[in-house]
């Protein structure tokens, strides 16, 4: 079988028709239909692409939840990285705010805290950028709040250091320790009210976060990992 008749032949920027079946111009049940007729006409749905993407990356990072269940079926590996960051389906989605995409994922059995090159977790990207359901999808899929990357942050750090007051509630609710603190030998050292009164957040985002984390703190010594 060719690959044009498999369904795996790429157009001029190297996308698959089953990536290209995920565009937002393809209404939600008809991008099934295609994507189930690629797939049983033999298109690979772990094939990468000229970036190195595989359709299940495309379809987190643009939200379409509804293909990534037949692309599992179909055979694709939910936890492939990309090639650049190691960036996983559920990260890409958990970044870019798709809750859809995120319960999708973690019903199918994706690695709720799978991390980057940089050890970054699902529920870092999401912290950093505010994405407020995502994170609680993350959170009721008991993602780790307390899981620190390279440079010695988590989450709350993430949240706290941009101005993310709800995402920095939900967090501690979930268990978040606002003393926690990286081993400096590991490149961290701060906590996450130090993240959010060094932060880059405007002053009323920021005054949020360090009221939080003040009332949340615990007593005695700081928490080092």
């Amino acid at each position: 079988m060719s690959e044009s008749d498999s369904g795996d032949e790429r157009d001029g920027e190297g996308e698959s028709p089953l990536v290209w079946a995920s565009s937002a111009s393809v209404g939600a049940e008809a991008a099934v239909a295609i994507v189930r007729a690629l797939l049983g006409a033999g298109a690979d749905p772990k094939k990468r692409m000229a970036d190195g993407s595989t359709p299940v990356l495309v379809f987190a990072a643009r939200g379409r939840h509804e293909l990534i269940e037949p692309a599992f079926v179909a055979g694709a590996d939910l936890d492939v990285r990309d090639s650049v960051g190691g960036e996983s389906a559920l990260y890409v989605a958990a970044r870019a705010g798709h809750a859809d995409a995120v319960r999708t994922l973690v019903r199918l059995g994706a690695s709720v805290d799978g991390t980057t090159g940089g050890r970054e977790t699902p529920l870092s990207a999401a912290a950093v950028w505010g994405r407020l359901d995502a994170v609680q999808a993350l959170l009721d899929a008991r993602a780790n709040p307390n899981a620190l990357d390279a440079a010695g942050d988590g989450p709350l750090h993430k949240a706290a250091e941009h101005g993310h007051a709800e995402v920095l509630r939900a967090l501690l609710a979930a268990g978040g320790d606002p003393s926690l603190r990286a081993d400096k030998r590991a490149g961290g050292g701060r906590t996450p009210l130090e993240a959010a009164q060094s932060g880059t957040a405007d002053a009323a985002s920021r005054d949020a976060c360090v009221t939080l984390l003040k009332m949340r703190h615990g007593k005695g010594a700081t928490q080092s990992i």
